[in-house]
């Protein structure tokens, strides 16, 4: 059977503030992932033609290519509320090749630079 909706406590979620900033920075941060996806599909096709006209990877666009998908990676995990940390353009941008890098199954644990969105338990 389905839980009552408890009216008070739906008008306290309501009206969190953090709720709805939490809205906006999901609303920019989808457009930033949009845009993302496309520079991520140009990579793409110019390692490839790297690949078919040397032989070789240009170890520069591999570098960008695994900072944009890592940022690409906590950029999603905000999106679907399961990480509480922003992503640039609202924290500092950790993802170049010295930055510590995080796995799927087990996130690397630093102190962060980033700042959390206000989420209430």
């Amino acid at each position: 059977m389905a839980e009552q909706i408890n009216t008070e406590e739906l008008k306290e979620n309501i009206s969190q503030r953090s709720t709805w900033l939490r809205l906006l920075y999901i609303i920019l941060l989808a457009v930033i992932f949009t845009i993302t996806e496309f520079i991520i599909g140009v990579v793409v096709v110019i390692q490839f033609g790297f690949v078919l006209l040397s032989g070789k990877t240009n170890d520069d666009l591999k570098q960008f290519g695994d900072a944009l998908s890592r940022y690409v990676f906590d950029m999603l995990r905000y999106l679907t509320f399961n990480s509480d940390e922003l992503v640039f353009p609202f924290a500092e941008w950790d993802y170049g090749p010295s930055a510590p890098k995080k796995t799927a199954s087990a996130p690397a644990k630093k102190k962060s630079t980033r700042k959390k969105a206000h989420r209430r338990s």
